[in-house]
C-alpha cells in the first residue's frame, strides 16, 4: 500500500495503524489527539490532516519521522509550535494555514490553528523546505534570524499573527521566494505583503535580490526611511455626486432582494459584485457600491448564502450577505447634510457547521473614514453562529456622502472552511436622520 485517500466522509476517531507513504485524511471531522502511534509507519512521508477537529499538540514522537510534506492547517491545535519539528529535515512542505497541491515538494503547513509564542528558531534547520504556511495561529516575538537559512523557500506565509519588534532583514537570503505573506492575504500570483508588525518601526527591508517579484503591497505598514527608487505606488479615490436630490434615510438588504421590515422598505442589492467592481449612483439613485479584492484560493463566491434555516427575527435580512477579500464599501450619495443614526446588521451564517466553525472572521468597521469597530467577530459578538448583532453608531454627513467601509486586515482564518473564505460581511444598512428641513446638494 502505497498511499490511503479518505477525503470527504464520516469516520469516527483517528486511525492510527495505516501503512502508507502518503496518509490524506482531509476533511472528516476527526477529534481527539493527534495520533503518535503514526510513527511506527518507517515509509510514511506524507500526512495531511486537514480540516479536522483534534485539539492539543504535536505529539512529541513525530519528531523522529522522515516526513516531506505535512500539512495539520484548519484543526484547533494549540500551544507553542514544538522546536522538536526542526528535526524533521526532510521536511519540503510545512502548512498550518493553506494546503497547497501535492505535485509541490517539502512543503509544511500549520495554519488555522492556535498556535502561540514565538517561532522556534529551531525551524531554521528545515534547509528542504520550499513551503512554509504559519499564519492564523497566535503567534508572537520576532521572526528569528535562523530562517534566513531557508533559502530554498518559494512560498512564506505568517499573515494574521501578533508579531512583534522590528522587522527582521532575513528576506534578502530569500531570493527563491515568489509568494510572501507577512499579514493580507490576496490572490495567489507572485506578489509580497509587508504590512503592520507591532511595536517600533522598521526601515524597508532589502528585496533586491528578489528578482520574481511581480507584486508589492506596502498597505497598513510601519515601515520607515526611504522607500527604494524599484517602488512605484498609485492612489485612487472615489468622490462626487450625481444625484440632485437630498434625502434623509436610506436602508439596504445588502446580498438581496427588496424586503419590508415592519414600516421600513430595504432595497435589493443582488448584485454578485466581483474582485474590483463599482456600481455608481445612477445604477442605485442614491447609493452606490464598491468590492475590492482576489480571493486567494478557487473559489469565486462574493455573496454568502445561509444553508441553515435562521430562526431571528427579521430573518429576511440575514439570508445573504456580501463578501470580500478585501474590503467592502457603501456610498450614500446626496443626503441632507447634519446628523445620522447608523444601524449594522450582521449575522455569520457561513462558520456554522463541523470544521466549518473552525473559522474566525475578523475585520474592522469604518463610517467616514472614522474606525469604529476594530477586530470586529460577528460570532464572538453575537455569542454564536446564525444569530443576528446590531451595531448602531452616530455618524455626521457634511458634504451630502456618507461612506461605510468593512475592511479586512489580515487577521482571523483565511482556509476554513477551505482556502478562500475570510473577509468581511454584512446583512443590512440602516441610517435615518431626525431632521425634516431639505437641503439641496450642489452637485458637480
Amino acid at each position: 500500500m502505497r498511499q490511503v485517500g479518505l477525503r470527504q466522509n464520516w469516520i469516527q476517531g483517528l486511525c492510527t495503524a495505516i501503512l502508507s507513504l502518503k496518509l490524506f485524511l482531509g476533511g472528516q471531522d476527526l477529534a481527539g489527539v493527534l495520533p503518535p502511534t503514526l510513527v511506527k509507519l518507517p515509509y510514511l512521508k506524507t500526512i495531511d490532516l486537514t480540516r479536522n477537529y483534534p485539539s492539543g499538540n504535536i505529539t512529541s514522537e513525530w519528531g523522529s519521522m522522515q516526513l516531506e510534506y505535512l500539512s495539520i492547517r484548519v484543526n484547533n491545535l494549540s500551544g507553542p509550535i514544538p522546536s522538536f519539528l526542526g528535526n524533521i529535515t526532510t521536511l519540503g512542505y510545512l502548512h498550518a494555514l493553506i494546503t497547497v497541491k501535492l505535485c509541490y515538494a517539502f512543503i509544511w503547513s500549520i495554519d488555522s490553528n492556535m498556535f502561540s509564542g514565538t517561532i522556534p528558531h529551531e525551524l531554521g534547520k528545515l534547509v528542504n523546505l520550499k513551503n512554509l504556511s504559519l499564519s492564523a495561529n497566535n503567534l508572537t516575538g520576532e521572526l528569528p534570524v535562523a530562517l534566513t537559512k531557508l533559502i530554498r523557500l518559494t512560498e512564506f506565509r505568517i499573515s494574521s499573527n501578533n508579531f512583534a519588534g522590528r522587522m527582521a532583514d532575513l528576506f534578502q537570503s530569500l531570493n527563491r521566494l515568489q509568494i510572501l505573506y507577512l499579514i493580507v492575504v490576496d490572490d495567489v500570483t507572485p506578489c509580497r505583503r509587508i504590512s503592520d508588525i507591532v511595536g517600533e518601526a522598521s526601515n524597508f527591508p532589502n528585496l533586491s535580490s528578489m528578482t520574481g517579484v511581480t507584486k508589492l503591497y506596502l498597505t497598513s505598514n510601519f515601515l520607515n526611511g526611504p522607500i527604494p527608487e524599484f517602488i512605484k505606488i498609485g492612489h485612487n479615490r472615489l468622490y462626487g455626486c450625481i444625484i440632485y436630490v437630498d434625502r434623509y434615510s436610506l436602508h439596504i438588504n445588502c446580498g438581496g432582494k427588496a424586503t419590508t421590515v415592519g414600516k421600513i422598505m430595504y432595497e435589493e442589492d443582488d448584485d454578485l459584485a466581483g474582485p474590483a467592481v463599482f456600481f455608481p449612483v445612477m445604477e442605485r439613485k442614491n447609493w452606490g457600491f464598491s468590492s475590492t479584492g482576489n480571493w486567494d484560493g478557487n473559489t469565486s463566491n462574493y455573496v454568502a448564502k445561509n444553508v441553515s434555516a435562521l430562526a431571528m427575527k427579521e430573518s429576511e435580512l440575514y439570508t445573504s450577505a456580501p463578501l470580500s477579500p478585501l474590503s467592502i464599501t457603501y456610498y450614500a450619495r446626496c443626503l441632507a447634510n447634519g446628523h445620522y443614526k447608523v444601524k449594522l446588521h450582521f449575522a455569520e451564517i457561513v462558520y456554522n457547521r463541523s470544521f466549518y466553525s473552525l473559522g474566525r472572521r475578523i475585520f474592522d468597521v469604518y463610517i467616514q473614514e472614522e474606525l469604529v469597530m476594530k477586530d470586529f467577530d460577528i460570532e464572538n459578538t453575537a455569542g454564536g453562529v446564525d444569530k443576528a448583532v446590531v451595531k448602531k453608531f452616530n455618524a455626521v454627513v457634511k458634504n451630502s456622502v456618507l461612506m461605510i467601509r468593512f475592511y479586512w486586515a489580515g487577521k482571523g482564518t483565511t482556509a476554513a472552511p477551505e482556502t478562500g473564505t475570510y473577509g468581511p460581511l454584512i446583512s443590512a444598512i440602516s441610517v435615518e436622520s431626525g431632521y425634516t428641513i431639505r437641503w439641496y446638494c450642489n452637485c458637480s
